[in-house]
């Protein structure tokens, strides 16, 4: 779904490291992978603010603010001042860290899945070839089971 989402769109791709990776992988493991791929690059890592929020308590926390610019993406009904003063806390112990001026849309998983669950549309909630994807797939419905559990 991934590289259905990019298609058409240049100067990115789609690594498959985490799918092929046998067992669990941590970010600070990801990181890790493309530091050793990009190492004269300068890598970004974009997460909403609420990963941004915690991401001193992950696992390998360290190794990731190490290696990458950390960027926190603020939804409009976040504590951007929250946020801000995360980052420059960030940026005081010396690493690197920045909140983005960006238009954000109101989209997650969660969201999606609820919505096909409840037989709505998704258009505008994802790629059309995504979307189509996802209802050639009957992606998402099989969760049907667990949230409308009975007891006979």
């Amino acid at each position: 779904m991934c590289r259905l989402a990019i298609d058409g769109i240049p100067g990115i791709e789609v690594s498959d490291f985490e799918a092929s990776k046998s067992g669990f992988c941590y970010t600070a493991d990801m990181i890790e992978y493309f530091k050793g791929i990009y190492p004269d690059d300068n890598l970004f890592f974009l997460v909403g603010s609420d990963n941004f929020l915690s991401l001193g308590r992950w696992y390998g926390a360290e190794k990731i603010l190490s290696n990458v610019t950390l960027c926190a993406s603020v939804r409009k009904n976040d504590n951007a001042e929250k946020v801000k003063g995360f980052c420059d806390s960030y940026i005081r112990k010396g690493y690197k860290a920045q909140v983005l001026d960006i238009d954000t849309i109101d989209i997650s998983s969660t969201r999606l899945r609820t919505a096909i669950l409840a037989g709505q549309s998704i258009s505008g909630m994802t790629s059309p070839k995504v979307k189509d994807y996802i209802m050639k797939n009957n992606l998402y419905k099989q969760e049907e089971s667990i949230f409308n559990t009975s007891s006979a």
